[in-house]
């Protein structure tokens, strides 16, 4: 209603990037849009960078620094924790770049990534919608010597899916599932958890027709509705994690 959107900009501020990898998505030579970002670099021989697909380019969602002091780092060279300035992927630049302009750990409550995923099928045969997942880059944090922050970072994240878990059960149409997410720190869900924020993915079924997709563009409003709605009222960190955990 107009009255709760009144509500919510009067207590939170809400920055939205609708596309991160615009020519991942529009500049594919073939139509079909692509994860990388159709970076110009052509990798002919091994050894290519970190998360590189020849003739492709660069996974932008495995270049977020996870340093402070270092935004332009590249996560995936040189010691964990130590800035070298050499991050080759402007898209994900650009969403730190929004990230630190909006305040950092110290006013960024919740980092919502939404993406697109295959058709998987859960243990019961049923098509899942989509998939969801907290931070784990645990060792990278014991290595950074933060492990109790990013532990309530976790706790945090898991609150935030116990919220968008709870705000979309009421549609039938959504069956999400805990995603098997791997433990990089250049991830964004784990780069922005890394950085003090509240970080969570958000896989969305792709590939589908219209019928299907309105569904599912539902479920990702839904869903992130539901944890704007909580974070606006405060209902988010009373939250139950159990929640998260059961999925």
């Amino acid at each position: 209603s107009a009255a709760g959107a009144r509500e919510i900009r009067a207590a939170l501020t809400v920055t939205v990037i609708p596309r991160v990898n615009i020519d991942g998505f529009d500049g594919t030579p073939t139509g079909t849009p692509w994860r990388q970002n159709v970076d110009p670099l052509v990798c002919a021989a091994a050894p290519c960078p970190a998360f590189y697909a020849a003739n492709r380019g660069y996974d932008p969602n495995r270049y977020h620094s996870y340093l402070v002091d270092d935004p332009l780092d590249d996560p995936n060279t040189g010691p964990v924790g130590i800035g070298q300035g050499d991050n080759p992927v402007p898209e994900s630049l650009a969403v730190r770049n929004a990230y630190d302009a909006a305040g950092g750990a110290e006013t960024v409550e919740v980092v919502l990534d939404l993406h697109h995923q295959g058709t998987p099928i859960d243990a019961e045969g049923n098509m899942v919608t989509g998939s969801t997942l907290w931070p784990n880059a645990t060792a990278t944090a014991d290595q950074l010597g933060i492990r109790p922050q990013f532990d309530q970072v976790i706790f945090r994240s898991k609150q935030v899916v116990s919220t968008l878990l709870q705000g979309i059960e009421r549609y039938g149409y959504a069956n999400f599932s805990r995603y098997p997410g791997t433990l990089p720190p250049g991830i964004s869900r784990n780069a922005y958890g890394l950085l003090g924020s509240a970080s969570v993915l958000i896989e969305m079924r792709g590939d589908i027709g219209q019928k299907s997709n309105g569904y599912l563009a539902k479920t990702a409003y839904h869903a992130s509705a539901s944890v704007i709605d909580a974070l606006a009222d405060g209902s988010l960190y009373d939250a139950d994690i159990g929640v998260a955990e059961a999925l």
